[in-house]
């Protein structure tokens, strides 16, 4: 299995499980900007509104079939931008998966002309500023604890 047979798919009802325990995580709550605990009834109302939210896509990244994790788009029309997110399954991480999942989310996002994708990544998170520099992003700004990077389309 490569790392290039990474399919992405609309995520469904049936993987707020995998969502919820991927969120929850200690290296990713670490990671992202709102790091507390989400309790399964915030995660279930969270993710009922993400899924019809037109404004947003949810991906799901696939290996064989096998959910590796995820990978989302909140677009903001007046500003002309759309914020990424990604959160791969604990058990996958350090195999070089998340820069061929955010190119395929990315693929899968087919965003209107002109739109700017914006990442806020800690500094700390090497990772995570690997992989969205190996799919083009740029460092545009920092803050004390996070770097803003962008990709235009």
């Amino acid at each position: 299995m490569g790392k290039t047979d990474i399919r992405v798919r609309p995520a469904r009802p049936s993987d707020s499980r995998d969502l919820w325990l991927w969120r929850n995580d200690p290296l990713t709550r670490a990671m992202s900007k709102q790091s507390e605990e989400v309790s399964w009834e915030g995660h279930e109302t969270w993710l009922e509104r993400t899924l019809a939210d037109p404004a947003k896509a949810l991906f799901i990244g696939e290996i064989d079939g096998q959910s590796i994790g995820m990978c989302r788009f909140d677009l903001d029309r007046d500003k002309g931008q759309c914020e990424v997110s990604i959160n791969l399954n604990p058990t996958r991480r350090g195999q070089g998966l998340a820069t061929g999942l955010l190119a395929a989310g990315l693929g899968a996002c087919e965003p209107e002309r002109h739109l700017v994708f914006v990442a806020q990544i800690r500094h700390t998170n090497m990772a995570s500023r690997k992989c969205f520099a190996k799919n083009g992003f740029m460092l545009e700004a920092e803050t004390a604890d996070f770097g803003r990077y962008t990709l235009s389309r």
